[in-house]
């Protein structure tokens, strides 16, 4: 004879945050449906948006599967946004650091990149040509991203996460060699990063707003 229980999906998140393996969450489970004997094995489905739990008699097929089912629901979901961010200041890191092969290996292939003010670059070739000039440049610019303002979507295509996009403010600072560093200005940027699996790659950079910082007073 069969028994069934059914479990929401919240009872089901419940669970998992307070019990860290799958034994514990096994149990917890067969508390909430009062299964008691030692004599029944549990498993658990997913039907009409809930959780269901049948009851039936052990085996060692089923302990198999029992075991590989809880482990799969103890597993903690993927964090899309904080690989986001991370790649996107990992990007910013190499550029302070005046590390155009470090930004480089973020962008893909069919990179494009769009500026207000200094046009486009289409293709990765294009774009790791203008940062390789960064070791050049007699004085070097720090990018710091406005407090507040950075903001993270993810893009998906049905239930699949695709990509995100990353949007917010940043200023610039000139670091002139041996001197003080001055603000030289702020500006807007959007840009469209895909992920293949665990590797993500900045595929659309947009740059925009630009406004120049007012000149220091003399005094």
């Amino acid at each position: 004879m069969r028994s069934e229980c059914v479990l929401k999906p919240a009872l089901i998140r419940t669970l998992k945050l307070r019990y860290c393996n799958a034994d514990s969450i096994a149990l917890a489970v067969m508390r909430q449906c009062n299964i008691g004997s030692c004599t029944h094995a549990t498993t658990i489905y997913y039907k009409s948006g809930s959780f269901v739990l049948k009851k039936f008699a052990l085996t060692l097929g089923v302990l198999i599967a029992l075991y590989a089912n809880f482990a799969e629901a103890a597993s903690p979901e993927r964090d899309y946004q904080a690989e986001a961010a991370q790649v996107d200041a990992s990007y910013w890191a190499a550029y302070n650091r005046v590390d155009p092969a470090g930004m480089n290996a973020f962008v893909s292939d069919d990179v494009e990149f769009y500026h207000d003010r200094g046009g486009s670059l289409i293709g990765k070739a294009a774009l790791s040509a203008v940062n390789d000039g960064m070791k050049t440049m007699k004085n070097h610019l720090r990018r710091v991203a406005v407090p507040g303002t950075v903001r993270i979507f993810l893009m998906r295509k049905g239930e699949d996460v695709y990509g995100a996009v990353v949007t917010g403010e940043h200023q610039f600072y000139v670091i002139p060699e041996g001197k003080p560093e001055f603000l030289a200005g702020t500006s807007y940027f959007t840009q469209l990063m895909t992920v293949n699996g665990k590797e993500w790659k900045i595929s659309r950079i947009f740059s925009y707003e630009h406004v120049n910082a007012a000149p220091a007073s003399s005094k």
